[in-house]
């Protein structure tokens, strides 16, 4: 259960109130963005099938981080206000000297929409 989390009590007393699910197939990805302020700080991500790429950028510094099957991304704060964040559109991802093949790849994002 995503409230169970450590770093999710901290940030939120409530459940999340809304949940999204998408498929990404290989070769696909998400542009860069910004979540919209509507959504209250934390926004939380479990990435779930393939490995891919999360890359992060602010002030031309990008970040990426490898995300493989499970991981949990929570963006709160400065990462959160700040730093745009996407998946690539490609079909393999090469981090840290290796290659990563894509796969089908399922997200949940669960947000806090305000009252």
């Amino acid at each position: 259960k995503i409230c169970n989390i450590p770093i999710v009590k901290q940030l939120q007393t409530t459940r999340p109130n809304q949940l999204i699910v998408n498929e990404y197939r290989p070769s696909q990805g998400i542009g860069a963005h910004i979540d919209a302020k509507i959504f209250a700080d934390p926004v939380i991500t479990v990435s779930a099938g393939s490995t891919c790429i999360f890359e992060m950028t602010k002030d031309g510094q990008t970040i990426e981080l490898l995300l493989n099957p499970r991981t949990c991304v929570v963006l709160s704060g400065d990462s959160r206000w700040n730093w745009k964040h996407c998946i690539p559109a490609r079909m393999t991802d090469h981090f840290q000297g290796q290659d990563y093949k894509r796969t089908r790849r399922i997200s949940y994002t669960y947000r806090w929409v305000p009252k």
